[in-house]
């Protein structure tokens, strides 16, 4: 997959040249020979810039002593001074994921705490209608889903409780939380455009509206309109650019379609490699997850593929979130709050994201390189409460469009 280049914007001061080249600010760090810089503004955290430059690793390995030196370090438990695991010590998790990553840091949770987590694993959909169903008996005290939309509508229906996430905030940016403390992110991750290296200029495709541009009719793949990020995204744009703006982007791309909206993103990839189509919308992790798989056949049809994140009149792009909350009949809450500040910790946050290949929250936390290949982007200032509001109109406009 290719690199995409931004512009730069020089950081100030040494500690925040320091910062930004090694934790680059949750979306950039330095590959071979690139530096991001990062300012501040108004007490929060920017991440605004990507140059190619030369740098000398003897350089980079300065500075990385001095952050490891200077950042907050981790205390990790070890088995010999964590208190037993009893019986009725037991923490029960809806999740979307169980990965082995996932059960080694769930395992380091039991040493610290002596709870036991439960993980009770299911599509994301499939998880939050277990939680609703069971209702006063749910089991879970902690649901962990992978699109923005469902916390919101857990939050909407009253099934979730306020947690405590005061320490949170310490740690990760509050934009990424709830303001009313009803659930708060794990990991970021982005849509974005899938294209064919050989076919397509990625100076052509650099905004979402190029995608309903009538130029590339016969030339578009995306998933169904079941897919969450679809629903979405298309929500986001409501919020964020109104009603007439989010339709006919929608019908414009439904009108470039070369194919009938496949299951998933990995159909997508497959029909892209095939020459099915030019360029595609599918989240950007599933193109790294499918190229990184260990097969030798999926490594091959990537790499005539690029990955660049769309943006807005602005210059912004828009994210979705992997999401975490507290069911509001939670028969452990405290423990659950626990478990979710252990996730936003640095070193638990950075396997947690690299396994989805998403972008960590936790400033301290560095991306997976893939990830840094592929470039940073800047965030779109939507508000969360109002792609909520708009989860349903997104769905008529979508239906409206015939997006099967």
């Amino acid at each position: 997959m290719r690199r995409k280049g931004e512009q730069k914007y020089p950081a100030r001061g040494f500690v925040h040249f320091v910062k930004a080249v090694l934790l680059s600010d949750y979306t950039q760090r330095i590959p071979n020979a690139v530096v991001f810089f990062l300012t501040e503004t108004d007490g929060k955290n920017m991440f605004v810039t990507l140059k190619s430059t030369k740098i000398r690793w003897s350089i980079l390995a300065f500075f990385a002593l001095i952050i490891i030196g200077c950042a907050p370090q981790s205390k990790e438990s070890t088995p010999d001074d964590a208190p037993p695991v009893s019986a009725e010590n037991t923490l029960t998790v809806y999740s979307f994921r169980n990965y082995p990553n996932d059960q080694h840091l769930f395992r380091l949770f039991e040493q610290r705490t002596g709870f036991k987590v439960n993980v009770v694993t299911g599509k994301s959909e499939e998880i939050m209608k277990k939680m609703l169903d069971e209702g006063n008996s749910c089991p879970a005290s902690l649901i962990i889903l992978h699109d923005l939309s469902l916390i919101l509508q857990l939050k909407q229906k009253g099934a979730l409780q306020q947690g405590k996430f005061g320490k949170l905030n310490l740690t990760i940016p509050s934009r990424y939380s709830d303001p009313e403390e009803f659930w708060t992110g794990l990991s970021k991750w982005t849509p974005a455009f899938a294209y064919s290296t050989n076919k397509i200029n990625q100076q052509l495709i650099g905004r979402y509206v190029d995608l309903a541009n009538p130029k590339w009719k016969d030339k578009v793949l995306t998933t169904s309109s079941s897919n969450l990020m679809n629903q979405t995204l298309v929500a986001a744009m409501l919020a964020a650019e109104g009603p007439k703006a989010a339709t006919n982007w929608v019908n414009g791309l439904m009108a470039n379609l070369a194919e009938t909206p496949m299951p998933d993103d990995y159909a997508v990839i497959q029909a892209l490699a095939q020459g099915k189509g030019d360029i595609a919308l599918i989240n950007a992790s599933s193109l790294i997850q499918y190229q990184r798989s260990g097969s030798a056949e999926a490594f091959q049809q990537t790499e005539g593929i690029g990955l660049l994140y769309p943006v807005c009149a602005d210059g912004g792009t828009y994210f979705n979130l992997t999401v975490a909350g507290i069911p509001a009949h939670a028969p452990k809450p405290t423990v659950g709050n626990k478990l979710i500040e252990f996730m936003i910790d640095q070193e638990v946050q950075k396997l947690y994201a690299e396994t989805l290949y998403e972008y960590p929250l936790n400033p301290y936390s560095v991306p997976n390189d893939f990830l840094i290949e592929i470039g940073g982007f800047k965030e779109k200032e939507v508000n969360f409460g109002l792609i909520g509001q708009n989860l349903d109109k997104a769905k008529e406009v979508i239906q409206a469009a015939s997006w099967k």
